[in-house]
């Protein structure tokens, strides 16, 4: 697992912490929780509500792909999520899957690209209480981002059209694909197939991409907080972990108790916020267990 910690500076947005993971299992659980619940939209989209009223969004797709949550500060909660997906984890693309497989090889080779070469960004959700922060602009551009530096020579995905979704993408350098608009009806709208050629730039926001671009191998490695599966209904509780730099494939995290560790941490300056509910948990059980 990666884990990518990065406030984003210079930038009109606030700073965004990042946690990056590929092939954790373990956190696929939040992660589906998560995308589900925004998805579901207060009942816009209900095939993402099970019926005993949890979010749902189980995809093979999750198991190779890279994750991206993001928060507003580095024990905060998530509040936005893009995924990212490559050729190599070996199962069939949403874009594929929306197409059929002869008319993905067919457009792929009429745009000359390798299906090696092609990489897929899906499922950006950002919470609606941080709509107006910048960043849905800020994860979209970090997976791009990840894409130009890994070498991919485009990418590719599906896009809603009812929120003008598909024009956001534009504003990326994307376009849509001509005769792949169709109406969907688990979206509630017409869905439409975006394409992204990496020489071609990253349009209007071709800055903001070159720099996360720039940053991916820099930043990538630092210690994140893990996410725990929330219970249904409640947000998705964290636990601080800290440890030395890991490498890019074994890190694991480390729990830190009351003691040296801890206070070693808190002393070192790279803790910007600490998040600690426990004073309220307290309060909160304690209120539970008065009688009525």
């Amino acid at each position: 697992m990666t884990h990518l910690n990065h406030s984003g500076p210079g930038t009109a947005t606030p700073d965004w912490h990042v946690t990056a993971f590929r092939g954790d299992r373990s956190m696929l659980g939040a992660v589906r929780e998560l995308r589900a619940r925004i998805l579901f939209d207060h009942g816009r989209r209900p095939d993402f509500r099970r019926a005993d009223g949890t979010h749902a969004d189980d995809q093979a797709l999750d198991f190779g792909a890279r994750h991206f949550i993001d928060r507003q500060s580095p024990a905060g909660l998530p509040l936005g999520y893009i995924r990212l997906s490559t050729p190599d984890a070996g199962v069939p693309y949403q874009s594929r899957e929306f197409l059929g497989s002869e008319r993905y090889e067919e457009l792929l080779a009429a745009e000359g690209f390798p299906e090696a070469g092609v990489f897929e960004h899906s499922r950006l959700v950002v919470e609606h209480r941080a709509r107006k922060l910048g960043l849905g602009q800020y994860l979209n551009a970090l997976a791009i981002g990840a894409t130009h530096h890994l070498g991919a020579r485009a990418m590719i995905g599906t896009s809603g059209t009812k929120d003008v979704q598909d024009r956001f993408h534009e504003r990326f350098g994307f376009r849509p694909v001509r005769g792949t608009r169709r109406y969907v009806p688990q979206y509630t709208e017409d869905v439409v197939i975006m394409l992204h050629r990496v020489a071609d730039g990253a349009g209007r926001h071709h800055e903001l991409v070159t720099r996360l671009r720039d940053e991916f191998p820099v930043i990538v490695g630092r210690p994140a907080p893990a996410v725990a599966a929330p219970k249904a209904h409640a947000p998705a509780p964290v636990t601080l972990a800290g440890a030395p730099a890991p490498d890019r494939d074994g890190w694991r995290p480390v729990l830190h108790t009351a003691g040296g560790a801890l206070d070693a941490l808190l002393a070192s300056g790279d803790v910007r916020e600490v998040h600690d509910t426990i004073d309220d948990q307290l309060t909160e059980l304690v209120r539970n267990r008065e009688p009525a």
